[in-house]
């Protein structure tokens, strides 16, 4: 029975893992989404802004403006990029971790994985009182 409960604790850990992989994934997924649709408003509202221009216009501010609002865009996504890029890398090495745990490899775990290790017992237990 104690090994049961040991492999369904296991197993609802490897599911958790699972599930926060997930949502950061369906999230950079969201975003990426997000950025390619307003590259294509942008590459859009860019064609229209000549299609409508008069030669007297003044097509260095125009270029400059551009220019400037498309910096900043892919300044912004570049913040997020990396912000989820360090947090897959975060869960890559916390399943790697969980891994040699498993496989009884405890020389190639770090100092503070006990920390790890009640921080995901504790996450597990959560709401439990509901059910």
């Amino acid at each position: 029975m104690a090994e049961n409960k040991k492999a369904i604790a296991a197993h609802n850990a490897a599911v958790a893992d699972y599930n926060a992989k997930a949502a950061v994934y369906n999230e950079c997924k969201a975003i990426v989404t997000d950025a390619r649709y307003q590259e294509g408003n942008a590459h859009n509202a860019l064609q229209q802004a000549f299609r409508n221009s008069k030669p007297a216009d003044d097509y260095v501010s125009l270029g400059f403006t551009t220019a400037s609002h498309s910096r900043s865009f892919v300044a912004s996504m570049e913040n997020s990029r990396l912000e989820y890029s360090k947090l897959a890398d975060r869960f890559r090495n916390t399943g790697a971790d969980f891994t040699n745990f498993a496989l009884g490899k405890f020389h190639h775990l770090p100092e503070n994985f006990q920390k790890t290790l009640v921080t995901y017992v504790s996450a597990t237990n959560a709401g439990t009182e509901y059910y």
